[in-house]
């Protein structure tokens, strides 16, 4: 790969990288539906409790390198490893009958992944990513968490080969570490909190600078249970965002929403919410409404039904604010007896606000388009049986594609490198977890 698609591969994986770090608390190495904790091990009489866990998969992936051409196609095992130590009073204990609140909870966590690639292609970028390992450690540290003032001290590192975002590209090794302090205040059914978070995302590779940035997020709540199954919320968001090579597309973001979430029936519940958003961006800034809403249908079968629509922003690395309309509806049904099915589907509406001009990030590039919109289309399947409580059997299914009529030119090449893509992915795997 010539160093123009090398850069420019590397600009569309960090697009879509910043959306997720905006809620970091869930980064995880293993993915939301991947990750599954057991009752644990108690430590003799002290009261620590120790989880552990493996998950080993295999499957194919179409198009390892997202290229919206000439797809690279590869076989995939993975192991994915992970050890946590907590607390007795962080989980729930058949028979305990204490009253006394705990004045300390804590809970240590350490991820690793190993993966590796096998195809018939020669082509060193997905060489490169053999024999690679992700890593994550967690900790957690809460003062009296369920009196009536609790603080928290949490801090994530994550050492990971993927960007965490749906425009990615191609995999650059990066480390990034997220510390934040949050303290709250409960008042009959009344909470108030207040946290800071502060994020370092660097990349190991030196030709690769760009990426690189700081990140602050404070924010502050309050939550006020109305009824047993009803409550609002009024939440605000302030941070700011600096690139360190490139502080074009620097920006303050501010987030305001009132929410509210309900049970109407047993059947039917609703969680929503509205307000503004505002990038603050030094150049053209995002200022819209923003929101959310999910409804969910709990049928006689047990099926569970979900509509959801988010309307938000983000940072970009190509334009000084991103727009994003996400539509989706997810469905979950137990067939048989430990037999369980999930499918799920989303489409995105991205919209670039104000890109920048393409020769702050390399001096030979120019953009086909003054103006760039993509539709992001995301699908997934899983079908799993639990085989005894501490072992999970599943196989899974899934699209990623983005459609857009998006491209870059670089130096002197002839043509156009677009950067839309399509790839489809199929996995088996065993969970083991206590």
């Amino acid at each position: 790969m010539c160093l123009g698609r090398l850069r420019l591969a590397l600009v569309v994986t960090l697009v879509g990288l910043v959306p997720r770090l905006c809620h970091a608390q869930a980064i995880s190495i293993y993915g939301d539906r991947v990750y599954r904790e057991g009752p644990g091990v108690q430590l003799g009489s002290s009261p620590l409790v120790l989880h552990g866990g493996l998950v080993a998969e295999g499957g194919y992936d179409s198009n390892v390198k997202y290229s919206p051409s000439d797809e690279v196609g590869a076989w995939l095992v993975r192991a994915r490893l992970h050890l946590d130590l907590a607390t007795l009073s962080s989980r729930v204990v058949e028979g305990d009958r204490s009253t006394a609140d705990p004045v300390i909870d804590f809970r240590l966590s350490a991820q690793a992944e190993l993966r590796r690639y096998f195809t018939d292609r020669v082509d060193r970028d997905v060489d490169a990513l053999n024999y690679q390992i992700s890593t994550q450690a967690r900790g957690e540290l809460a003062l009296f968490p369920r009196g009536p003032y609790t603080l928290r001290l949490v801090d994530t590192f994550l050492r990971t080969i993927d960007p965490g975002g749906p425009d990615q590209a191609v995999n650059f090794t990066r480390d990034y570490n997220r510390v934040g302090l949050l303290g709250s205040a409960r008042v009959g059914a009344l909470e108030l909190g207040l946290s800071d978070h502060f994020a370092v995302n660097q990349y190991e590779q030196a030709r690769v600078p760009f990426g690189n940035y700081l990140n602050n997020e404070a924010e502050a709540y309050a939550r006020l249970r109305l009824l047993t199954q009803t409550q609002i919320s009024l939440v605000a968001r302030v941070g700011w965002i600096h690139y360190q090579s490139n502080p074009t597309v620097d920006g303050t973001p501010l987030r305001v929403l009132l929410g509210a979430s309900s049970l109407f029936t047993t059947w039917l519940g609703i969680t929503a919410a509205v307000g503004y958003g505002n990038s603050f961006s030094r150049g053209e800034s995002y200022s819209s409404v923003i929101g959310s809403l999910d409804v969910r249908f709990l049928l006689p079968t047990a099926a569970r039904v979900t509509l959801s629509y988010r309307r938000d922003f983000a940072d970009s690395l190509m334009a000084h604010a991103i727009g994003d309309d996400q539509f989706g509806v997810g469905f979950d049904q137990p067939l048989l007896r430990r037999l369980t099915a999930h499918l799920d589907g989303s489409v995105r509406l991205r919209k670039y606000v104000g890109l920048i001009d393409p020769t702050l990030i390399d001096p030979t590039w120019t953009f086909s388009s003054t103006t760039r919109d993509d539709v992001i289309y995301e699908v997934h399947a899983d079908l799993s049986v639990q085989l005894t409580p501490w072992l999970v059997a599943g196989a899974s299914y899934g699209l990623l594609a983005d459609s857009t009529d998006f491209a870059i030119r670089a130096g002197a090449s002839p043509g156009a490198w677009p950067v839309k893509y399509i790839k489809h992915s199929t996995f088996v795997r065993l969970d083991l977890a206590y």
